[in-house]
């Protein structure tokens, strides 16, 4: 039978290395013949749509973006169609409250992504306190996206807030905030909580990257138990256990791997083609 929608996660799953939104060749060709074949193609990501690189914004072939981790779900023209934020007066609560050296806040709002940077250095202190700072990677600069010295003043009442990311080094300090951010969640009904290499990714309570896709899959009337999602680390664990047919990368995290229903080759092998070419016959090039 025919794949019904092809959903992909980007750090491990289709890029090789974080910083650098770059597809192979490939890759973008497996997922183009998805597209021209009419199965819709969605990115489901942590990040917000203006970090996924020019050449995933600017692709034919990718029809929805479930980012955020399932918070804000655009389509193909970056419009946001389901924006699913935190209770309001949470993302306060955690930026005032959870304050650690060497621990940084991100905050996702539906027009901004802001980073905290270089916090207390002298040149962004004072007068400077507020500036903004374009944020690029290493292919460039990603629109609406900032290096700020306090997260604190982009968390604004009234204001929804989609997401927040704690970069939190080392497993001791995590579980410290683990319990600072579990005792505010109590106090707002609940928070959902990836932990990640890198430190701790917060939504509201009940959005997932996999509650966010069904609710998108069902607007388009698109039957899921006959979809794929591929992905390969701890916030695509709610990707996992459903009717669609979850694909592990061969790298992925062991905790991923020994719940996927399937498992292809590597990101550094190009997995998702793999998968793809062999489930759609592929043979040769598709148009990109």
């Amino acid at each position: 039978m025919a794949l019904s929608f092809v959903a992909f996660d980007l750090d491990g799953t289709v890029f090789k290395s974080v910083g650098v939104p770059r597809l192979t060749p490939r890759v973008r060709r497996a997922l183009a013949a998805a597209h021209d074949r009419g199965i819709p193609v969605i990115c489901t990501s942590g990040r917000p749509w203006s970090m996924t690189g020019s050449t995933l914004r600017n692709a034919r072939w990718l029809d929805w973006q479930v980012g955020m981790n399932g918070a804000d779900v655009t389509n193909h023209d970056h419009e946001h169609v389901i924006m699913r934020p935190l209770p309001e007066g949470c993302a306060e609560a955690l930026v005032c409250e959870v304050r650690h050296p060497h621990c940084y806040w991100n905050v996702g709002v539906p027009e901004a992504f802001y980073f905290e940077f270089r916090r207390g250095r002298f040149l962004l202190d004072g007068p400077l306190a507020h500036l903004k700072i374009h944020k690029w990677d290493r292919r460039g600069p990603m629109p609406a996206c900032y290096h700020v010295v306090h997260a604190d003043d982009y968390v604004l009442p009234g204001k929804p807030v989609l997401k927040m990311d704690l970069v939190c080094p080392g497993e001791e300090l995590q579980r410290l905030v683990l319990a600072e951010i579990g005792a505010i969640a109590e106090r707002f009904g609940g928070l959902d909580v990836a932990v990640m290499s890198y430190g701790i990714e917060i939504t509201a309570a009940g959005v997932t990257k996999a509650t966010s896709l069904r609710e998108l899959l069902r607007r388009l009337a698109v039957d899921c138990s006959q979809g794929v999602v591929f992905g390969d680390s701890a916030n695509d664990a709610s990707l996992t256990g459903q009717e669609w047919t979850f694909v592990a990368m061969a790298n992925a995290s062991p905790e991923i791997l020994c719940v996927a229903d399937d498992i292809t080759d590597s990101v550094f092998d190009d997995g998702v083609a793999t998968w793809l070419e062999r489930r759609l016959g592929l043979h040769g090039h598709s148009r990109l």
